[in-house]
């Protein structure tokens, strides 16, 4: 039996390893973790998802997708305000064309940085206590049960193929990618 959730796990893997090793994403649990390594934490997530984040929404509106994807913008915005910290000009609109499954793709790269997300907010409030917490929105109120476990199962259902799994890996990459650059 075809399994694509399992073959685009596999696809990504390596990318996903050097997100998490690349510039401020590699500081993120690092025992000496500072205040302003988090704003910047924070700002590259903000130029990222200022460029994406419009585009994604275009791309899903009226699409049955699209309750699985939740703004963070808003969220990022908030919390680099309260660090006193300005909103940052976004980075560049991703060239991915408008596929559902390389959508879905990028729905299940960008929920399921929520995991990490989770693991990152813990440590932060350890490391860096009371000053942080008022700018903790996104990590704390993005928890990822909300939908991922229907990401899961639109993956199940439209990753038919080898070409399917290509498609939403190209959404995947794109998402690393684009957090590489910002």
């Amino acid at each position: 039996m075809f399994d694509g959730l399992t073959m685009l796990r596999r696809r990504t893997m390596e990318k996903h390893r050097l997100l998490e090793n690349h510039g401020i994403f590699s500081r993120m649990l690092a025992g000496d973790l500072t205040a302003a390594e988090y704003g910047d934490f924070l700002a590259t997530l903000a130029r990222f998802y200022g460029g994406i984040e419009p585009w994604l929404l275009r791309q899903l509106h009226g699409h049955p997708h699209a309750p699985l994807y939740r703004r963070r913008l808003p969220l990022l915005s908030a919390d680099l305000r309260a660090l006193g910290l300005a909103v940052p000009h976004p980075s560049v609109t991703p060239d991915l064309p408008p596929s559902g499954t390389a959508v879905l793709g990028m729905i299940y790269a960008i929920e399921g940085s929520t995991h990490g997300g989770q693991v990152i907010a813990a440590h932060c409030r350890k490391i860096l206590g009371d000053p942080v917490l008022p700018a903790m929105r996104y990590l704390s109120e993005l928890g990822p049960d909300a939908v991922w476990g229907s990401i899961l199962q639109a993956l199940r259902d439209e990753l038919a193929c080898g070409h399917d799994v290509e498609l939403a890996a190209s959404g995947v990459a794109c998402v690393f990618d684009g957090l590489m650059k910002a």
